[in-house]
């Protein structure tokens, strides 16, 4: 990780992220689905790829890297095998009447599949959280929760509660894990 750049605070506070959080969510949505879009099939509206966002074999690497499926058509025919809840359709910022109008667009949403604009597609690629699908960061889980998670899971010693460490006290494998968060 030290090849990133973890203190631009102008691109932060441009596009509305924070790049410690973003590492952590990375690394959560990874570890959990296989990344951001892991079980999630994407599809560009035309009209999107080569406008305002990369051309579309850059939009597909994008969404393979993230561990989504790129769907270059969403006829019913190439769709009867999806799972429509588990659909995401991006149009342009903002959507045009074509976009909003399309056929294949309405009968996907009409099953599930959800709506949103470049905008939140690149938003949710630099933030590594799908906002308005995930009710909050996957990376919310702190430590508290992961320790109660392993003491849950492993056997109980006489019953009685274990003081909380504090980092001068805590084993060196627990230091280790949380340098690399």
């Amino acid at each position: 990780k030290e090849f990133l750049l973890l203190n631009d605070t102008s691109a932060e506070k441009t596009y509305s992220f924070s790049m410690k959080e973003t590492l952590q969510n990375g690394e959560a949505v990874r570890s959990q689905r296989g990344g951001l879009l892991g079980g999630w099939s994407i599809h560009f509206c035309k009209g999107v790829a080569g406008k305002k966002a990369p051309p579309e074999h850059e939009l597909r690497l994008i969404v393979a890297a993230a561990g989504g499926t790129f769907l270059k058509t969403i006829s019913a025919r190439a769709t009867k095998d999806i799972d429509a809840s588990k659909t995401i359709v991006i149009t342009s910022d903002p959507a045009t009447a074509p976009q909003k109008s399309d056929k294949d667009v309405k009968r996907l949403t009409s099953q599930g599949a959800r709506v949103f604009t470049t905008k939140w597609f690149f938003h949710s690629i630099i933030t590594q959280h799908l906002s308005e699908i995930e009710d909050e960061p996957v990376a919310a889980d702190d430590e508290e929760d992961d320790d109660k998670k392993r003491a849950a899971s492993s056997p109980k010693r006489g019953g009685r509660k274990r003081k909380a460490t504090t980092p001068s006290s805590s084993s060196p494998k627990r230091e280790s894990r949380r340098r690399k968060r």
